[in-house]
């Protein structure tokens, strides 16, 4: 079995006279498993590099004609990989697990929109700060 197949589980064979469970993942589940699978390859796992044995897809090829450090980085860390096996766990949950996560989901993200928008208003505030020290030093130099 290759790394990218995928194990559908279905119940052991039974003797004779017991029920036989069917696969217990609907075709929508497989079909989603095999697209995530798929855009894993195409984006993390494309390409073997030769010698070193590492695998990379076309995120990081693509984002070479960027800064460099932060491709490397990504290759070096599959982020596309670990995103898609977060969406396939996030996807086979129940409702009720789903409902339960939603507080600590609202209190991270709330946390990284205090975080952001005192970035913002940190940088604000120092580019305030330097324009006018500009200003002064410019113009207040002129006058004398």
């Amino acid at each position: 079995m290759s790394k990218n197949s995928i194990v559908v589980p279905i119940a052991a064979s039974a003797s004779m006279g017991e029920k036989v469970e069917e696969n217990p993942l609907p075709a929508k589940a497989v079909k989603l498993e095999r697209e995530l699978d798929q855009l894993t390859r195409w984006t993390d796992n494309l390409i073997r590099v030769p010698v070193v044995g590492w695998r990379i897809g076309l995120d990081p090829i693509l984002g070479f004609f960027f800064p460099v450090v932060g491709d490397l980085f990504d290759a070096w860390w599959k982020s596309n990989q670990r995103n898609t096996d977060l969406l396939r766990r996030r996807a086979t949950v129940s409702a009720e697990e789903a409902k339960r996560g939603r507080m600590s989901d609202w209190l991270f993200v709330g946390l990284i929109m205090v975080v952001l928008l005192g970035l913002l208003l940190g940088s604000i505030a120092v580019t305030i700060y330097f324009w006018g020290l500009l200003i002064r030093n410019t113009f207040g130099s002129a006058t004398q």
